[in-house]
């Protein structure tokens, strides 16, 4: 049982810190990066439809991402409290083994919602560089 806690309490914790590592690593990849680089070509071209839609690409795939992350950080925020609550009262023989392991088992493997924005972002991206290679043509 201590080794299973132990285990669990600090892959909850690593997965709250990575995803924010996450989000600070796609943030400056895919639509900072192109966002900037979209308008360095618009601040030597003039500007079209184009760069004006993969620019809104770019910055909503930005929005939809920060909100993927921050709501990444409170559900598993949310579920590493839960879960330290849930040490505690076996600890203190609240609840059984078999109670402990029962709630965990309730814990969701992934959000849904954080799934569908880290997707819709990720087609954001794709819809900025589209633009982008169709302003430069």
């Amino acid at each position: 049982q201590r080794e299973y806690i132990e285990a669990t309490w600090k892959n909850q914790w690593d997965s709250i810190l990575q995803s924010q590592n996450q989000i600070i690593g796609w943030i400056f990849t895919l639509h900072g990066l192109g966002l900037a680089g979209l308008l360095t070509f618009a601040a030597s071209k003039t500007t079209s439809f184009s760069v004006v839609l993969g620019a809104v690409f770019f910055i909503t795939g930005l929005v939809l991402i920060m909100v993927y992350g921050t709501l990444m950080y409170y559900f598993e925020s949310h579920h590493f409290w839960r879960f330290r609550n849930n040490v505690s009262e076996l600890r203190s023989q609240a609840i059984d083994w078999s109670e402990f392991v029962a709630r965990e088992k309730l814990r969701p493997e992934k959000y849904r919602s954080c799934e569908w924005l880290a997707w819709i972002s990720a087609g954001c991206g794709l819809g900025g560089l589209i633009a982008t290679a169709v302003a430069i043509l």
